[in-house]
C-alpha cells in the first residue's frame, strides 16, 4: 500500500510539471492582443540642413553702359579668363570702421548695386572674378584688373599698373579712378576748385592726360556694335548729370569708343606694351 501511494505521488508530481510546462509554452507563443497597439520605434533624429547660401543676384539684361563694359572686358582678355575686381563695396567693408571712418563714401545701396551689376557684366564675359578692396602687390595671376574703388588707388600704384600692362596684363579704369594715381586723397572730388585735372604721371600708359566733369551731357558710341555689342551709334548710351566723369587730350594712338556731346571722351581703348587699357567714365548711378 505504501509503495502504491508513493507511485501515485510521483505520478501526480509529473503531471503537475507537464501542465506547468505546457502553460509556459502557451504563454510564450500566444499572439499579441489585436486591440493593443504595437509600439512604434522612435525614429532616428535627423538634423535639419542649414539654410542654403543665397546666390549672388545676377543681372541678365545689361544696360547699354554695362553691355559696353562687358564687351570691353572680353576684348581685354583674349588669352585668359581670370579677373580681379577692386570694388567700392569691398573697399568700404575693409576700411569704413578703421582708417576710412572719415572717408567720403557713396551710399551703401549704390555700392551694392555697382558690385552686383559689374560682377554680372564680368560673368557674362565668362570671366572668373575675384573681388577685393585693395590692389595686391602681385597681379601676375590675373589676366584683367578692373578698378572702380577710388580709395584703393594711390600714386605708388602707377608704376605697378604700368609694369603689369606692359608685361601683358589688361586693366579697366572706371569713372574718377585715374585722378587717384596723381594724388593720395580720400574724397570723391579730387580737385573741386578746378574744372580740369592733370593726369601727366600716368598719361604714357593710360593714354589721356586730362580729366574733367561733363555737365548734363549725353553720351553715344562713335560707331555701331563696338566690341561686338548691340549698341548703335544712334543710341543714347548714357544721360549725364552735373558730375559725370570724362577724359580728354589723348597722348597716344587710342581707339575712341564713346564720346559726350560736349566733345569730351566717355570711353576709349588702346594697347600699351603687351597689354591693354580701357577707360569708361560711367557704369550706372541707378539704384536697383
Amino acid at each position: 500500500m505504501n509503495e502504491l501511494y508513493k507511485v501515485g505521488i510521483a505520478l501526480a508530481a509529473i503531471v503537475t510539471l507537464v501542465i506547468a510546462l505546457g502553460a509556459y509554452v502557451y504563454l510564450q507563443e500566444k499572439p499579441n492582443n489585436p486591440n493593443q497597439p504595437t509600439p512604434t520605434p522612435s525614429p532616428t533624429p535627423i538634423t535639419p540642413p542649414g539654410p542654403s547660401p543665397t546666390p549672388t543676384p545676377i543681372i541678365t539684361d545689361l544696360t547699354p553702359p554695362l553691355e559696353l563694359f562687358a564687351g570691353a572686358a572680353t576684348w581685354a582678355t583674349p588669352q585668359g579668363k581670370t579677373c580681379l575686381y577692386i570694388s567700392w563695396k569691398a573697399n568700404y567693408e575693409t576700411y569704413h570702421q578703421t582708417d576710412g571712418a572719415t572717408w567720403e563714401y557713396f551710399p551703401v545701396s549704390y555700392m551694392d548695386y555697382w558690385q552686383t551689376s559689374i560682377l554680372s557684366a564680368l560673368q557674362q564675359a565668362e570671366l572668373e572674378v575675384t573681388i577685393k578692396g585693395d590692389i595686391p602687390q602681385d597681379l601676375s595671376k590675373y589676366n584683367l584688373v578692373v578698378i572702380f574703388a577710388y580709395y584703393a588707388v594711390e600714386p605708388h600704384h602707377s608704376q605697378q599698373i604700368k609694369e603689369y600692362v606692359a608685361q601683358g596684363g589688361s586693366v579697366i579704369l572706371l569713372s574718377g579712378v585715374p585722378c587717384y594715381f596723381e594724388e593720395n586723397i580720400k574724397t570723391l572730388h579730387p580737385d573741386p576748385f578746378n574744372l580740369v585735372f592733370d593726369l601727366d604721371s600716368i598719361s604714357d600708359w593710360f593714354g589721356a592726360s586730362k580729366f574733367m566733369n561733363s555737365v548734363n551731357d549725353i553720351a553715344k558710341v562713335v560707331y555701331s556694335y563696338p566690341f561686338d555689342t548691340s549698341i548703335l551709334s544712334t543710341d543714347v548710351l548714357y544721360y549725364g548729370t552735373s558730375g559725370s566723369a570724362a577724359v580728354g587730350s589723348f597722348v597716344s594712338d587710342v581707339d575712341l569708343i564713346a564720346y559726350w556731346d560736349s566733345g569730351n571722351f566717355f570711353a576709349f581703348a588702346h594697347e600699351y606694351g603687351l597689354g591693354k587699357v580701357y577707360y569708361q567714365s560711367q557704369i550706372d548711378y541707378t539704384e536697383p
